[in-house]
Parts: C-alpha cells; sequence; structure tokens
C-alpha cells in the first residue's frame, strides 16, 4: 500500500504540474490539491511523512525552476533514503476518520457561501475533495470514503447546491441543516457563557485528550481541550487537531481546525458554530488528528 501510495503522488505531481502551467500564474489550486492529497495519504498510513514531503517540496521546485511561482519556493532537499523511511500499511479506518474531518471543515467553508450566489461552491468542494478519495483507491485503503463523498453530494444538492451527476449518496440530514441555517461568522465571536467541565475524550495517536472547559454564546460554541502525551509535550508538532460537536437535538456544532496551542503545546481552543442561548444537556464532542480520533459524551 505505502508503494501504491507513492506511485500514485508522483503521477498526480505531473498531472499538477500540466495544471499549473495551463492556469497561467494561478498555481496555487494546483498546489493545493496536491498537497491534500498528500496530507490525505500520510493521515492514512498509505505513505510515510517524510516521503510525502519530500514530494510535495518535489512539486514546489519544479515549479519554481519553470518560474510558475517564486524562486523563493525552491528547497532542493534530498529525497529521505530509503532504509530511513519506516513502511507503512495503510488503514480504511484511519483514511476515514482524516475524510470525515476534511467534510467537516468543507462544510464550515460553505455555510459562508449564499447559494443562491455561489450555488456553484458545492462542485468546488465535491473536486477537491474527490482528489483524496481516488488516491485512497488508488493506495487500496478507500474504506467508507467514496461512501461519505456520496452523502455529501446528495446533502449538497439538498441544500441547494450545485453538484452535477449524483451517484446514489443519502442526504445527511444534519449536514443539510447545518449549511439551510447558515451560521454566523466567528469573526468577531465571542463566549458568553462558562462552564468547566474536565471530561475525558479518549487517545489520539498516542495522546490523551481531555475537555476541560465549554463556553458559548448564540454565534459561538468553544471548547477548550488539554492534551498530554507521555513525554509530557502535547502537541509539538505545528500538526492540526479538529473538533466537531453534536448536541443532544442532532444539531451539528463545526469549526475550522487549530494549530494555535497554549500552556506550552498542551492545550488546544476550538472554536465551533453555532452556539445556544440554552445549553443542552450533553454534547457527543469528537476531537480528530491525522487518520486518528476520539469521541465521548460532555454533560453541561
Amino acid at each position: 500500500m505505502s508503494r501504491r501510495g507513492e506511485a500514485h503522488l508522483w503521477l498526480l505531481l505531473e498531472e499538477s504540474l500540466a495544471d499549473a502551467k495551463r492556469a497561467e500564474g494561478a498555481v496555487w489550486p494546483a498546489q493545493r490539491n496536491f498537497r491534500s492529497v498528500v496530507e490525505a495519504l500520510v493521515a492514512a498510513g498509505s505513505v510515510p511523512a517524510a516521503v510525502g514531503d519530500a514530494i510535495a517540496d518535489e512539486l514546489d521546485d519544479t515549479l519554481a525552476v519553470r518560474g510558475l511561482v517564486s524562486t523563493g519556493a525552491f528547497r532542493g532537499r534530498a529525497f529521505p533514503a530509503e532504509e530511513a523511511v519506516a513502511a507503512e500499511g495503510g488503514s480504511a479506518a484511519a483514511a476515514s476518520t482524516w475524510f470525515e474531518a476534511e467534510v467537516d471543515r468543507h462544510l464550515d467553508l460553505l455555510a459562508d457561501f449564499d447559494v443562491s450566489l455561489r450555488p456553484d461552491a458545492g462542485a468546488d468542494a465535491l473536486r477537491i475533495l474527490g482528489g483524496p478519495v481516488r488516491a485512497f483507491e488508488a493506495a487500496g485503503v478507500v474504506g467508507s470514503t467514496r461512501h461519505l463523498l456520496a452523502d455529501l453530494a446528495a446533502s449538497l444538492a439538498s441544500a441547494g447546491f450545485d453538484v452535477g451527476p449524483l451517484v446514489g449518496g443519502e442526504e445527511r440530514k444534519a449536514w443539510v441543516a447545518f449549511l439551510r441555517d447558515q451560521p454566523r461568522s466567528l469573526v468577531t465571536a465571542e463566549p458568553e457563557q462558562f462552564r468547566e467541565v474536565r471530561q475525558p475524550i479518549g487517545e489520539v495517536e498516542g495522546r490523551t485528550v481531555a475537555v476541560t472547559s465549554v463556553a458559548w454564546s448564540p454565534a459561538l460554541l468553544q471548547l477548550r481541550t488539554t492534551v498530554r502525551s507521555p513525554s509530557g509535550i502535547g502537541i509539538e508538532d505545528g500538526s492540526r487537531w479538529s473538533a466537531r460537536a453534536v448536541d443532544d437535538g442532532g444539531r451539528l456544532h463545526l469549526g475550522q481546525p487549530t494549530m494555535a496551542m497554549s500552556d506550552g503545546g498542551s492545550a488546544a481552543i476550538f472554536r465551533l458554530r453555532p452556539g445556544f442561548v440554552t445549553p443542552p444537556a450533553q454534547l457527543d464532542v469528537t476531537i480528530t488528528r491525522g487518520g486518528s480520533s476520539a469521541t465521548a459524551t460532555v454533560g453541561l
């Protein structure tokens, strides 16, 4: 699986170069899509992180040599020696975990679009998410990701977005409700109420995660978490952590991943939307990093 994943990246690199050349200077979509696939395969364990990073750098180097991006993007780093890279087999479960968090991220982004003005935003999201799904198929770890993508297409169509031909997916009511609610932006939102909870969530990639407090306003649901690793350092690698919550009424609360840690890397704050006026009795909270996640019920 590792070899298949790496081979897919090399093929996709050639396609990305062709796309960037056709774009005549607007190369960032090709870079973004390529890095999204790299991240997906690394999260699923189908490509070692050192190899994924090296191939992504190779794309940037080639773009710089060809004058399609600034020469400052050129790194020229040596490709990692084969004996220095641990072979990984990949996991369909890890692929599905990463992909579900990525769907959450895109739903949160789509909530900012007025569907009457930008119905094409749905098709854009499906095109971007389709790249990782094809990569998982190539690496043999597709799992439930194809099913999730089809369900997302059906849900976006139900919310009024243009999605192109549907492929037998089923509408997810919570996804559609989130998009139709068009929850307010969190740019200026601040919590008004606060509650200390100290609820263990579980283990995510060898780190113990707990929600220590919940704060809210009508627009915002804010979760503060602690992250502990066996070394005592919580998050030392600049990785992205995601959170979502489902309240006891089935309402979905989503936000963007965070890399902003506090308390020496041992705490993370997640800002989700929508919030609430009267807090629910409980929230089902999921914390995800890469292909690993943990879920627990947080009582309020």
